[in-house]
């Protein structure tokens, strides 16, 4: 929290206890569809290595904003710490012909299971019960919420 007035630090103290341990094969799975969903992160100048939990990610970025989103794009379920120091800003790494998939058309299974995906990652939308269907890129979602 940057800029609350009156803190002086933040300790994080707080514990993760997975009900279920993913394997870091699944963990790195999950990360690298992440960095290719984001379109602010090239997914494609990214490595994503994970070792007991933990992700170490490295890589060019063109600006910080893009090193930012992949770090958090890599906060998924079973992740017990992330290392970006190895991700460096880069100028030259703005190359839209290095973004292989880019503007790449995606099936209509491919944009559902990204937005079940997200909608599971986000603490905000995780508890209610919304339908996706996508019929030729458009996506409908239908459902009740309660904010």
């Amino acid at each position: 929290m940057q800029g609350g007035k009156g803190i002086k630090e933040v300790r994080n103290e707080v514990a993760i206890n997975y009900v279920s341990k993913r394997t870091d094969s699944q963990i790195a799975a999950d990360v690298k569809s992440r960095l290719q969903w984001d379109i602010w992160v090239n997914g494609d100048m990214t490595n994503v290595e994970v070792s007991g939990g933990r992700v170490t990610l490295t890589g060019n970025r063109w600006k910080r904003l893009a090193k930012s989103r992949a770090s958090d794009d890599a906060w998924v379920n079973g992740v017990l710490s992330v290392d970006d120091s190895g991700m460096k800003v880069e100028p030259w790494a703005h190359n839209d012909a290095r973004r292989r998939l880019k503007y790449a058309t995606r099936s209509d299974s491919d944009i559902k299971q990204a937005v079940q995906d997200a909608f599971r990652l986000d603490p905000r939308v995780a508890a209610f019960s919304l339908d996706v269907n996508v019929e030729e890129g458009v996506v409908v979602l239908s459902g009740n919420v309660e904010t």
